[in-house]
């Protein structure tokens, strides 16, 4: 098999650690509802 003409480069926004991934897309989240309702201003709590 020939080799690439590139070399294989990891995408942005990719992340090693499955967990490190759960943990920024929950950030991002949190940041889109606080600014769709601010009357939550950030009050995260499991019931």
């Amino acid at each position: 098999m020939a080799p690439a003409l590139f070399p294989r480069r990891q995408l942005p926004g990719r992340f090693e650690s499955a967990g490190l991934a759960i943990e920024r897309g929950m950030g991002w989240a949190r940041a889109v509802i606080d600014n769709l309702d601010p009357a939550l201003d950030g009050e995260w709590t499991a019931s």
